[in-house]
């Protein structure tokens, strides 16, 4: 048997240069969203709470056991949960709190209450509470404005020390 060569179909294409790459065009300037300005807020907002209540030294105690600690070491612990809007980044609603307390037992709220009423006095439960069930959804200009308004704080206390 005779052997043929195999014949193509298509011809070979003659090589081409490679093509130049466009320049892709510049991205806008990503905007803030409501999610990713809570994550920067919140970590503002905790250490202002944290290294207000610090004296000196930056030693803070625990609003729930009293234990001492640095204020590095806390957390910033709410009485009335995060998730409720209006009290989330309010102060009287924020304190320093141990890790034990915050996380382990979910706040220690009975301690944390008792804190709040020694130091505000008793109506400060029922303040909060309703506080918290109004109606509220944060908008981005609202919390751009809690933003710098603790990063100015937050300056103020740096400047004081």
């Amino acid at each position: 048997m005779k052997r043929t060569p195999l014949k193509r179909k298509t011809p070979l294409r003659a090589k081409t240069p490679l093509k130049q790459k466009r320049a892709k065009p510049r991205r806008k300037a990503k905007r803030d969203t409501v999610s990713s300005l809570r994550k920067k807020i919140n970590t503002v907002f905790s250490e202002y709470i944290r290294r207000s209540h610090a004296d000196a030294n930056g030693y803070v105690r625990c609003c729930s056991c009293g234990i001492r600690m640095h204020w590095k070491n806390s957390e910033a612990g709410h009485y009335r949960k995060r998730g409720f809007g209006p009290t989330c980044y309010d102060e009287k609603n924020v304190h320093p709190q141990c890790v034990r307390c915050n996380h382990f037992l979910d706040g220690n709220e009975s301690a944390h209450a008792a804190f709040l009423v020694k130091r505000y006095g008793p109506d400060i439960i029922v303040y909060l509470y309703e506080r918290s069930k109004e109606p509220w959804k944060w908008r981005v200009t609202e919390m751009r404005e809690v933003l710098t308004h603790y990063k100015q704080k937050l300056a103020e206390l740096d400047a004081a020390t």
